[in-house]
């Protein structure tokens, strides 16, 4: 989807640093963010590595062209309790429970996502984070032990998940009948 357009009919030894260049300008040109375009130019700096362990060019002109950087300033919105008590109000049902997990526990986007009842420790009253989803990798295990930690859930968060349960769950009865 990049790599074809841009070099598909040019031998690998003829991609010179400005047709690099080019590229990486037609990248962002289209909109891609910084850090997309910066993992293409690594894999583009991966490619000649192995071209060249494999002598089939003696040059890495991928080498020369430096990944952009992101100058984007975000900028974090803190809701008043006000504002959270609105939101959590005016949720669907089935919305609250994970409004509540990233609002209680500090739990990520991703990690909600791909959120598992087994791993809710009723009795303890934790969450064991086993896994997150990003739109670029898909569902991922944590990389090391450490990343897979265990969070606090609230007696609100407990109640709100248990409602959820019981309310998927009776959604799969009428699915049923």
């Amino acid at each position: 989807n990049h790599f074809l357009p841009a070099f598909g009919d040019v031998r690998l030894t003829s991609i010179t640093p400005e047709s690099i260049q080019r590229f990486k300008a037609g990248e962002v040109g289209r909109g891609f963010a910084p850090k997309t375009v910066a993992l293409h130019l690594r894999l583009l700096r991966q490619i000649f590595r192995f071209a060249i362990d494999h002598e089939i060019t003696k040059r890495n002109p991928a080498s020369k062209v430096r990944s952009p950087k992101d100058e984007r300033v975000s900028e974090i919105t803190i809701y008043t309790p006000e504002q959270v008590g609105l939101l959590l109000k005016e949720a669907r049902k089935g919305w609250r429970p994970m409004f509540l997990l990233a609002l209680r526990t500090g739990m990520r986007k991703g990690e909600i996502q791909v959120a598992k009842w087994r791993n809710v420790d009723w009795e303890e009253g934790e969450y064991h984070v086993r896994g997150t989803h990003s739109a670029i990798r898909g569902f991922k295990t944590p990389r090391t032990p450490a990343s897979m930690a265990s969070v606090d859930l609230s007696e609100t968060v407990i109640e709100a998940l248990q409602e959820q349960r019981a309310r998927v769950a009776q959604m799969r009865l009428s699915a049923d009948e």
